[in-house]
């Protein structure tokens, strides 16, 4: 695609709520990078994560998104930026009301979820939520019984009671295998990676996540997940209430289109860093980025297949339109397959990569 801007990053209306809580993090830590950087190195514009109880009648989580699981995302970029971190899972609050205490008394925000977005009262698109939609936030303080926290949709010292904490934890957002409470806190930084040193760790797991492998009882990652949705999707992804469907079609027309076109444009402003530092690679990035901005435009036409739909929702007219989800959901795999095949190609060449020289 000629004459498009691809260096000019989009900072706006985030939906992946993770990582802004760990730039936030981040920066306290002294760590200036900006949210498209993080998205990368949390591993999220690259691969497939898909869970399908629904379709499988195994239970009510229906989860398709790049990338990978967002708490597994907060791990993996302190991993590739070098820091260690405390990861409290655990099925019972006192243990997890001990470990909060513990942190924020020692000066170390904690970044918390998955929380149940329809307990944030305080956000009118709360009050309009699912049960199975999810949230993370950043815990920043607490006296006596009293939390605060900011929220990454805009929202700063929110004051929760540590009841209201733990109730918002409900089972609609944990996900299956998972404790119900969860919270990290970033500590020591142990090694101090190049932005180079950076990338080539993103490449390579970006690359691992389009390999294809079965996760948990009803989960995948990998291509497949595309591959899946485009067979699921003209059986609403198992929904059987009209109730089922309105929520299957919002999550994908507010969160799974918009969330796929903003990570992959995340993943094209991060490129173009790596164009200047790496011209050897420069016209390999520009084709991966040709093959993703083409995806961007997929993405924008699936959203807007849906989201007219949902204003009034009308399960015959919606129905009409999942062949057209299906056939847009296939030119995405073959996109996306392609994008995969050039991305191994950089991962080859950057790793003999040499600083100081090309």
């Amino acid at each position: 695609m000629k004459n498009i801007n691809l260096e000019l990053a989009n900072p706006g209306g985030r939906l992946y709520p993770v990582s802004v809580c760990l730039q936030m993090v981040l920066d306290f830590k002294g760590e200036k990078y900006q949210v498209f950087e993080v998205e990368n190195m949390s591993g999220h514009p690259y691969g497939w994560f898909y869970v399908n109880q629904l379709i499988a009648g195994t239970g009510q989580e229906v989860e398709i998104t790049p990338g990978t699981e967002l708490t597994n995302s907060i791990k993996i970029a302190a991993d590739n930026i070098g820091y260690k971190y405390t990861h409290c899972e655990t099925d019972t609050w006192s243990e997890m009301e001990n470990f909060i205490h513990f942190e924020l008394n020692n000066n170390n925000p904690i970044i918390f979820g998955p929380v149940s977005y329809k307990h944030l009262i305080y956000q009118i698109s709360a009050h309009r939520a699912t049960e199975i939609a999810s949230h993370y936030i950043v815990l920043v303080g607490c006296n006596n019984d009293i939390v605060y926290f900011h929220d990454s949709n805009g929202m700063s010292y929110v004051p929760f009671t540590f009841e209201e904490l733990q109730k918002s934890c409900t089972a609609g957002v944990v996900l299956p295998g998972a404790k119900r409470f969860s919270a990290i806190t970033l500590k020591e930084k142990i090694s101090n990676f190049s932005a180079i040193e950076i990338f080539k760790k993103v490449i390579e797991r970006g690359v691992d996540s389009y390999h294809d492998k079965k996760i948990r009882q009803d989960g995948y990652i990998g291509l497949i997940c595309l591959k899946k949705y485009a067979e699921d999707i003209e059986k609403w992804l198992g929904a059987k209430t009209q109730l089922q469907k309105e929520i299957i079609m919002r999550k994908l027309g507010l969160f799974f289109y918009p969330k796929s076109n903003q990570i992959r444009a995340d993943a094209i402003t991060y490129m173009q860093i790596f164009k200047k530092l790496m011209p050897s690679v420069s016209n390999m990035i520009n084709e991966f980025c040709s093959l993703f901005t083409k995806a961007c435009v997929l993405y924008c036409e699936g959203a807007s297949i849906i989201t007219p739909n949902l204003i009034s929702f009308d399960e015959e007219k919606m129905k009409s339109q999942l062949s057209l989800l299906k056939f847009n959901a296939l030119k995405l795999y073959e996109l996306e397959t392609k994008a995969y095949e050039k991305l191994k190609e950089i991962n080859i060449v950057i790793k003999d990569f040499q600083e100081g020289g090309d």
